[in-house]
């Protein structure tokens, strides 16, 4: 395929698709991210169907994604009921409290793209942003940064490292030695502990404050203290357990293991099945998908996968098909580094 011109195609308004922050020098703003989405896109073009088929799935779908977070809060509900049946029950409440914790967070992202609503910022920060401890602002201004950069590493806020690569002859890191590194990583630990509530400025994390004071008070008032406190603690206490165990396998399951360079060459799609209710809820296993075409809502991921597959690059591209067995599993998939390459495309071009 030929190169891909500078501007963002005229279909992409407003696409936040890799392209550099403002900040950047003109000189730098093209880069292989950038180049290689719109390489797709000219691919989809020449089919007017699919062209058509692509603007219609980056839509947003305003109901269903609102249904997501409702779904998160009625889970974080049953969880704190959960927890106060007696600790036989706590492991479980932990565990749901995650999972919920996980859809907040992947609703956030959602809106940091504008998928869910064009606007709503006020709205966000109230829903998603503040309990996980995030500035809507902020979060999104580093999750674009990380689109930007994804093939600079030193420049993505989101780069997560895995052990270095042995010389000639020396054995690599098994797949648990991969993930018990990072899941022992103190700086990982802390910031799926409190967000990015330590680096916040006074302002902004004084609205994170008042959000939780503000819910203490009306649960203390509604239900007691002793129900407020506990719906508090097993917030913290997922947080720094069992939150914090999926989201580094779910960080790991993204990009690392994989050849720095474009989209295709370091994003891997992870299976849709059962499992990935849990690790990857409502579509958020498409990292591929989303890195490729971020403007659509992760209710149309799937779709948007379905139809990207007639493209050769992409089939050739990294898709799991399980999490720890299969042909070609995540946790196979991060240890890429020490083994015999997957034949697979350059990228698209």
């Amino acid at each position: 395929m030929n190169s891909s011109p500078a501007r963002a195609p005229e279909a992409f308004p407003g696409q936040d698709d890799g392209r550099a922050p403002s900040g950047v020098p003109p000189r730098d703003r093209r880069s292989p991210v950038q180049d290689e989405i719109h390489a797709l896109r000219r691919a989809l073009q020449r089919d007017p169907e699919w062209n058509a088929r692509l603007l219609q799935l980056q839509r947003p779908r305003p109901v269903i994604s609102l249904v997501y977070i409702a779904t998160a809060w009625l889970v974080l509900g049953l969880s704190w009921g959960l927890a106060g049946e007696g600790l036989a029950l706590l492991p479980v409440a932990l565990l749901l409290t995650a999972s919920a914790q996980r859809l907040l967070n992947n609703s956030l992202h959602d809106a940091a793209h504008g998928n869910i609503l064009r606007g709503g910022e006020t709205l966000f920060q109230v829903l998603l942003a503040a309990p996980m401890f995030e500035d809507f602002q902020r979060y999104r201004a580093l999750h674009l940064r990380h689109h930007a950069r994804l093939h600079t590493p030193e420049e993505d806020p989101d780069h997560l490292p895995l052990p270095v690569r042995p010389g000639d002859g020396e054995a690599g890191p098994s797949a648990a030695r991969v993930y018990l590194r990072a899941l022992c990583s103190a700086r990982l630990w802390k910031s799926h502990c409190l967000g990015e509530l330590p680096a916040l400025g006074w302002r902004a994390r004084g609205r994170v404050l008042l959000w939780w004071g503000s819910v203490g008070g009306v649960l203390a008032v509604v239900a007691g203290p002793g129900p407020a406190l506990r719906f508090v603690g097993l917030w913290m206490l997922a947080r720094a357990t069992t939150y914090h165990a999926l989201k580094v396998f779910t960080e790991l399951a993204d990009h690392s293991g994989l050849e720095v360079g474009t989209v295709l060459s370091y994003t891997r799609n992870a299976p849709r099945n059962a499992l990935g209710l849990l690790l990857h809820p409502f579509g958020d296993n498409y990292h591929l998908t989303h890195h490729l075409a971020p403007r659509v809502p992760m209710p149309n991921l799937h779709a948007t996968h379905l139809l990207m597959w007639h493209v050769p690059e992409y089939r050739a591209g990294h898709h799991c098909d399980g999490y720890f067995l299969g042909r070609y599993p995540v946790t196979h998939s991060w240890l890429r580094a020490w083994r015999e390459p997957r034949p697979r495309s350059s990228g698209l071009r």
